[in-house]
């Protein structure tokens, strides 16, 4: 594992360790600010998420692009695991503060069409204030609009539909609101 996660990033022994050990920081803190804010994630080896990323960046070449959850692990500050676990239970925190607001921005830009053209959309942005909160509203939106195009196309996925507001209109998204 180690030999592909060093050559897919080109790196020498040093900065493996390096990277290894800024990334396991970097995971433990996303996994206990995930944790403290009522998201149960399951905890996952750095060894194992950087293999399948070498390996995804071995097979794709330049075409490798990081999934959401790379993204957003890669975006929290590589701190010790007892100040990661204390950071993120630190409820109104300026840390806290600025990785809702990157959470917030990530996930306009994942739903910004959603958001855009939909009123259900537009209401859980609008109405829902916790950023995790209204990122699962989005998602569970975004999957009861494909279950009932597929319902109404008879069985069958279709990427061409018109009228998705229309399939949004009884969304209940009332679990979510504060």
């Amino acid at each position: 594992m180690k030999a592909t996660i060093m050559k897919a990033n080109n790196w020498t022994e040093d900065q493996y360790s390096k990277q290894y050990h800024l990334f396991k920081n970097k995971l433990r803190a996303y996994e206990s600010f995930m944790y403290a804010h009522g998201r149960m994630v399951r905890v996952q080896s750095p060894s194992q998420l950087l293999y399948a990323q070498a390996r995804a960046k071995l097979r794709y070449g330049t075409k490798y692009e990081q999934s959401e959850e790379m993204k957003r692990i890669q975006s929290f500050s590589a701190v010790s695991i007892t100040k990661g676990r204390k950071l993120a239970t630190a409820k109104g925190s300026r840390y806290e503060a600025n990785i809702l607001r990157r959470i917030e921005r990530q996930d306009y830009r994942n739903f910004e069409n959603l958001i855009t053209k939909t009123k259900a959309g537009r209401e859980i942005w609008d109405k829902i204030e916790d950023p995790l909160k209204r990122e699962e509203a989005l998602k569970d939106l975004s999957e009861y609009i494909k279950n009932k195009r597929y319902e109404l196309n008879n069985g069958k996925f279709s990427n061409e539909f018109s009228g998705s507001d229309e399939l949004s209109d009884d969304f209940d998204y009332s679990k979510w609101l504060d």
